[in-house]
């Protein structure tokens, strides 16, 4: 029974220690609010810091879910295409999150402990890798910092007269479990991915001022120690596979739908805000304003159309004018004859071609419906002679295409989107006018005792015998209940997470270009209110890059890489020092010039002794990419990775990444060329590892497309075979006819068959 008891109440503690076996830290600004108490004398903002831990529920978080990424020339033209392919693979990473929330309570199931792994050739040559480094930044951009250095944090020292001997300290901690705790036990955890650490209180009692710092240790020194990649930048030749259990548990804390914040919607955003009171408008022909809007100007416009918004300047098409023709006729009228000399006429007219700001067409058409009455004036064709004349009337209705039709309201000129619109009534207008302006056709019978050519309308008398034309337009009024949509700008509501976000590469207008093309993207965020949760659309209008990548010479050796990063306290609670966001803008600068140190003593005679080659010594890191294979490592900068890069602005391969295969399955993705001269050849790259198993690259006829698909194997299948479940790493080569070469680095995931 005994026996029993101690193996429950092992199953127990191991149930306990697994419940804090884990944890993730918080970042925000440094020494706000509530922690004002965070100075670089205790271990706050020293060099390289850009964020300070934050206590439960102070933590930063962003809410854009489409953010953008790009490179400028100083990147491009040192580190090439492969350093692109390497960026693009750390967001490639990120974008594998799918909504936090959907992921087990312990994320045991999907994500690992540890996910570094080393290349000796790398680590003998103190690389660094570019992947890894841009992964465990943008972990930091998205709200994280390191969980093992702020697992113990001093809040208050007393340093006493002498340094240290009478200090007394305050700690706390600032590391939590991302599953959450029961109510007897706290939230905040000493473990990082399985690792037990404890602290010393270290003190450095040189230089103008004392500085004190919690310095963690591993309890176990053989443990895994430092494994998220929110902790720190990696050793030579350490590269990480994907992101850590506790990463996930740190970005799910932040990002999960039930976390409700106080937050604005972002710079450069605006809500689609529907007005609860409707108006109600009654709607103006459409054909009318088109047609005289090519002729009147702005103010002219808006005198017959009042609430008119005109956003143009009276900017005339081309041409500005049209010639008209007006010919001879010659007409008899009861014995009299009238006659009129040829005429040749120019006018030029001015045509107007406006842009309009509140015109919504409601119900239109392309072409229109007109109705041509003639009215005659005579006897019967077929009456006796003598017979009594009266008036008879004939219509013909025809279609005139690319003559518009419809109708329109004028919006209120604060709303700025399509109103929400409820039909009430309507009613058909028709309006006669006379063919020809003032003129109608005129005709008799017999001829000669009639009259025939055209003549004005007030020369028209029934009692002549004359006919006169006219055409009948139709216009459909509408009464509308209309709900104006207006669109205040960045607006602060109770959001939830947004789960996910998604990172895009968008190039400047060339690969080294400087311009970039904005961006307008559509979303909602949920918010709070009256105790509900409701849709906000809202509409981001991106400007410039949210995540740029630059290249810049760096003068310590330790300062492998700069960033920025713009956290928003505008809506934090009183006496706290958070939650808020992390507004877009920020800006990588990676340290592109290592330095090579160099040394020498001066002799006892004082003679002078120069420094060569000889006495030189590498002393910092190299930047290259590098993976698990047997591949060479790519250093940076290299001439091959320019010159592809180079080639990349005429010559470009779709698509970018590769989709995953499944053992057993047929594989095909077809890769396309645009730009460069034809015929293409198709190859791996020098130097790249094989293709994995089972595939092989189909090149068409031109070398316009090239597939990587599957081969037969002995029983006739097409399929991928006989592969670890991995991602494998190689890169393709584009030759076109002109000698010119793009390197493209693929990765390629592969997966188990279904059993």
């Amino acid at each position: 029974m005994l026996r029993y008891v101690k193996q429950a109440g092992l199953i127990g503690l191991l149930a306990a220690v697994a419940q804090t076996a884990s944890a993730f830290s918080l970042g925000g600004p440094i020494a706000n609010g509530a922690d004002s108490y965070q100075l670089p004398v205790i271990g706050y903002g020293l060099p390289g810091d850009i964020n300070a831990p934050k206590n439960i529920g102070e933590g930063y978080r962003r809410n854009t879910p489409v953010m953008y990424y790009s490179f400028d020339k100083s990147f491009l033209t040192f580190f090439g295409s492969n350093g692109v392919a390497a960026v693009d693979g750390a967001y490639a990473i990120l974008n594998g999150l799918t909504n936090v929330s959907s992921y087990s309570s312990d994320l045991f199931a999907e994500f690992p402990l540890e996910t570094r792994r080393l290349n000796y050739t790398a680590q003998a040559l103190n690389l660094l890798d570019l992947r890894s480094a841009t992964l465990h930044l943008m972990v930091e951009q998205l709200g994280l910092t390191e969980p093992v250095r702020r697992i113990w944090n001093i809040h208050d020292r007393d340093p006493g007269t002498e340094c240290p001997f009478t200090a007394t300290y305050k700690i706390v901690k600032r590391n939590l479990d991302p599953i959450a705790s029961a109510l007897n036990q706290q939230q905040y955890s000493s473990y990082v991915n399985g690792t037990l650490y404890s602290y010393q209180i270290y003190e450095f009692c040189s230089g103008p001022t004392t500085l004190a710092d919690a310095v963690e240790f591993s309890v176990d020194p053989l443990a895994n120690q430092y494994s998220s990649v929110a902790d720190r930048f990696l050793s030579y030749g350490t590269f990480y596979t994907g992101l850590t259990r506790d990463d996930v548990g740190g970005l799910r804390h932040l990002l999960r739908a039930k976390n409700y914040n106080v937050e604005e919607a972002g710079s450069g955003t605006f809500q689609f805000v529907t007005n609860a009171t409707p108006q109600v408008l009654r709607t103006s022909d459409y054909g009318a304003l088109l047609a005289a809007s090519k002729t009147n100007t702005a103010a002219q416009l808006q005198a017959l159309f009042p609430g008119l918004v005109v956003l143009d300047n009276d900017q005339l098409a081309n041409p500005p004018y049209k010639l008209s023709v007006t010919t001879n006729f010659i007409y008899t009228f009861k014995g009299f004859s009238y006659s009129k000399s040829v005429v040749l006429t120019t006018n030029f007219v001015l045509v107007y071609d406006h842009t309009f700001g509140n015109v919504l067409p409601y119900k239109t058409n392309s072409s229109s419906v007109v109705t041509y009455q003639t009215i005659t004036y005579g006897a019967e064709p077929t009456a006796p002679v003598g017979s009594p004349s009266h008036l008879k009337v004939k219509y013909n209705t025809v279609k005139l295409n690319n003559v518009p039709s419809g109708d329109f309201i004028l919006l209120d000129a604060a709303t700025c989107a399509s109103p929400h619109i409820i039909a009430q009534l309507s009613s058909v207008t028709a309006v006669t006018n006379p063919i020809a302006g003032p003129l109608v056709t005129l005709s008799g019978d017999p001829p000669t005792n009639g009259f025939s050519g055209q003549i004005y309308t007030n020369l028209f008398n029934s009692s002549s015998g004359a006919s006169g034309s006219f055409y009948v337009t139709y216009f459909t009024n509408h009464q509308l209940l209309v709900y104006n949509v207006t669109c205040p700008t960045n607006t602060v509501a109770m959001r939830q997470g947004i789960e996910r976000i998604q990172f895009v590469r968008r190039d400047f207008d060339s690969l080294i270009g400087s311009f970039f093309y904005s961006v307008t993207n559509d979303y909602p965020l949920y918010a709070l209110k009256n105790n509900a949760v409701q849709s906000q659309q809202i509409r981001r209008v991106v400007s410039a890059p949210d995540f740029l990548f630059t290249a810049t010479d760096e003068d310590s050796a330790n300062n492998i890489a700069t960033r920025s990063i713009s956290f928003n306290q505008n809506n934090i609670g009183a006496g706290l020092a958070g939650p808020g966001t992390i507004d877009p803008g920020t800006v990588f600068n990676i340290n592109k010039s290592p330095y090579l140190g160099n040394s020498w003593g001066i002799p006892t005679n004082y003679s002078r002794v120069i420094g060569n080659e000889s006495t030189q010594s590498s002393t910092n890191a190299h930047w290259g990419s590098f993976d698990g294979t047997t591949n060479d490592p790519v250093v940076y900068p290299n001439g091959t990775s320019l010159a592809s890069l180079e080639n990349m602005l005429l010559i470009q391969i779709s698509p970018a990444s590769l989709p995953d295969a499944v053992n057993g399955t047929l594989y095909l993705s077809t890769l396309t060329v645009n730009g460069g001269v034809a015929p293409y050849t198709w190859s791996l790259s020098p130097g790249s590892a094989g293709l994995p198993g089972g595939l092989q690259l189909n090149p068409d006829s031109t070398g316009l497309t090239c597939d990587l698909s599957s081969v037969f194997t002995a029983d006739g299948t097409l399929s991928v075979n006989d592969l670890l479940p991995a991602t494998y790493d190689f890169s393709i080569r584009v030759l076109d006819s002109t000698s010119r070469f793009v390197d493209i680095p693929y990765s390629l995931t592969v997966g188990a068959s279904t059993p």
